[in-house]
């Protein structure tokens, strides 16, 4: 499951609810492209970068 708004992203895992969910900041590249930054990560950290499949 996924949450957005105001640029930010929750993640969270509906088959283990034990798991935290993931917090972070979306930067759209283009339509179909966004990098992930999780939040308290550094300037250096690269983030997860998503595609759309088609």
């Amino acid at each position: 499951m996924r949450t957005s708004g105001n640029g930010l992203l929750t993640l969270v895992q509906n088959a283990d609810e034990t798991q935290p969910p993931m917090v972070g900041r979306i930067a759209w590249k283009d339509e179909d492209h966004f990098v992930f930054h999780l939040m308290g990560t550094g300037p250096d950290d690269p983030g997860l970068s998503f595609s759309r499949s088609r």
